[in-house]
């Protein structure tokens, strides 16, 4: 799946050198009933989005530089990109002016494949785009929405059965599949049928987040609550151990980084990001910081300890069934944050 990248707006961002790097906004005039047709990134972070009134814009965003769009422009620079992507694939499924369906044909090395065509498509339009690879048009699309402000190319791998059984007919619910797979994974992560089993459906009906902020205040009881829509209590043994190391992988991933960031100089959310290598929003990097600061090197290190007991317990080194293990890490992290 390719997507073009806030499409309008670099357009004229590329055509004219002063709007960029500055919040632009293609559409009406804010003074009348103008409407937002696409932004550029730096009008997102103030909520500037396509289909908001321009009036809505310029009071969310004062710096905003508005401009007219300019279809004709677009259209041409669209063909651009289409004659690109034709060259590279003789099966090429428009779905909009800025937005295609590739078929790749079974390349070897598909993550290699979608960075030749980002260069290709780049180079000849002079414009960011954002690919996303996968078995089947879903997955590919839940891989580039899940591209979207990282470098990468990303490839979703071996999902494409496990998004089908977990949705079915309801498309709707593919975005909130890709933010619980971003905030559980990161963003250009590879995603696999036991990745979307364990974060999707009834089990994974809330965001790996609830449970982070239910830790970092110290709520126990909310935590435990938490768990059985995060980890299996059912099913077979493999999968319910499944299930509960990939939450703690998850959880380990955040509190190392929490680690690094301990006695780091480090003075707000973006230079925090920076450190972890976070691409796309800064707030997880915000919250690790300052979660790293509440609980410090020594409260840190027992959390370490914590994760890597509850490790060789469900390696089993204890006679516990999975879900206990989870419980009482939970319960001991949440209980370490609490503490003053």
């Amino acid at each position: 799946h390719v997507d073009m990248d806030a499409f309008y707006a670099s357009v004229e961002q590329r055509d004219n050198p002063d709007l960029r790097g500055r919040p632009v906004a293609v559409g009406g005039s804010p003074e009348g009933r103008g409407v937002v047709c696409a932004a550029s990134y730096e009008a997102r972070p103030f909520g500037v989005r396509s289909a908001i009134s321009s009036s809505k814009a310029a009071r969310l965003c004062p710096g905003l530089v508005f401009v007219k769009p300019r279809f004709e422009a677009y259209r041409a620079v669209s063909a651009e990109v289409f004659a690109e992507l034709r060259a590279l694939s003789v099966l090429v499924e428009p779905l909009s002016i800025d937005e295609a369906f590739v078929e790749l044909a079974r390349p070897r090395d598909p993550a290699a494949f979608c960075g030749r065509l980002r260069a290709a498509v780049e180079g000849a339009a002079g414009l960011r785009v954002t690919v996303g690879c996968g078995p089947n048009k879903l997955l590919a699309k839940l891989a580039s929405s899940a591209a979207k402000g990282t470098d990468a190319a990303v490839r979703v791998v071996d999902g494409g059965a496990a998004v089908e059984d977990l949705l079915g007919e309801d498309r709707s619910r593919v975005v909130g599949l890709i933010r619980t797979l971003e905030g559980a994974l990161g963003q250009g992560a590879a995603v696999t049928a036991d990745d979307i089993t364990t974060f999707g459906g009834d089990q994974g009906s809330t965001v790996p987040w609830a449970l982070d902020d239910a830790i970092d205040k110290g709520d126990v009881a909310a935590a435990l609550a938490l768990l059985p829509r995060l980890i299996s209590y059912a099913g077979s043994p493999s999968d319910r151990n499944g299930a509960a190391f990939r939450l703690l992988a998850v959880l380990h991933k955040r509190y190392s980084n929490m680690l690094r960031l301990d006695g780091a100089d480090v003075r707000d959310d973006k230079s925090a990001a920076a450190l972890l290598g976070m691409k796309g929003s800064t707030f997880p990097a915000k919250k690790a910081m300052q979660q790293s600061r509440r609980l410090g090197s020594e409260k840190l290190g027992r959390a370490i300890d914590l994760l890597a007991d509850a490790d060789l317990s469900l390696r089993g080194t204890k006679d516990w069934p999975p879900e206990l293990v989870v419980e009482v890490l939970v319960a001991r992290l949440a209980n370490l944050s609490g503490r003053r």
